[in-house]
């Protein structure tokens, strides 16, 4: 009997036995030659874990200054003050749209749900008209800011 904590030296009940599979090649290499009976290998340090991140990021670094000298443009002349508020009416209409947008949908949807109810349909044609509002609005933003600019530049 061994001791506890020690395995016996038998094979698994499940492993082939040598001379159940003799006409088979050996499975331990392609050409069938035991691993035992080839000639030693010179040995060979394992790649470092880093060395594929390094490679790596070496390419792209070399990618992004080949791309970068290869796209450079001459540096950009600084917007006019014009071009400065037409950028901003172009944002502020934007979201004045997206505002009324959003005041239309839950006009529609309150108008929908009312069910009858006079106080939700007052408060559906409230909302309609203030997406209305904030239409026109929109709209009309560049022609005011255009009015605007004419009065403060005639003086």
């Amino acid at each position: 009997m061994e001791p506890p904590g020690q395995v016996p030296d038998r094979p698994h009940p499940l492993s082939p036995q040598p001379s159940q599979f003799a006409f088979l090649p050996d499975v331990r290499t392609h050409s069938g030659v035991p691993v035992s009976a080839r000639p030693p290998q010179p040995h060979r340090p394992p790649a470092s874990p880093y060395a594929l991140p390094a490679v790596l990021a070496l390419a792209a670094l070399l990618v992004i200054l080949v791309a970068g000298s290869a796209f450079a443009e001459p540096p950009a002349k600084p917007p006019t003050l014009d071009q400065v508020l037409g950028n901003i009416t172009t944002w502020i209409t934007g979201i004045i749209a997206a505002v009324a947008t959003t005041f239309l949908t839950i006009g529609g949807l309150r108008y929908l749900l009312a069910g009858g109810d006079p106080g939700e349909v007052q408060k559906a044609k409230t909302a309609l008209q203030s997406a209305g509002i904030g239409y026109m609005i929109a709209i009309l933003a560049p022609v005011i800011l255009d009015i605007l600019k004419g009065l403060v530049g005639a003086t």
